[in-house]
């Protein structure tokens, strides 16, 4: 869903981790760790930006659509039973 004129940022695919050197590098991590917090980030603060950009934009054009009127019955039956209890 690309709506403006901006090109799309690439990363250089030697900055990232393929499935098996993720796995390698938190092997030795301690038990509870998340494996996030063992990888160090690999994305750069543009990318990490931009994402962030589209991301909201997304949002905000989801929150301005109305709820569907099939959710909204779903909501109402819900409301209602609850208010029997």
């Amino acid at each position: 869903m690309t709506t403006s004129n901006e090109k799309p940022t690439s990363v250089a695919p030697s900055k990232l981790l393929t499935n098996s050197e993720a796995v390698e590098a938190t092997a030795g991590s301690e038990p509870g760790e998340d494996a996030a917090d063992a990888v160090p980030a690999s994305i750069g603060k543009d990318i990490q930006y931009h994402l962030g950009r589209r991301l909201k934009a997304s949002y905000d054009e989801l929150v301005r659509q109305p709820v569907p009127d099939r959710f909204r019955q779903l909501l109402d039956e819900l409301e209602k039973r609850e208010k029997k209890t």
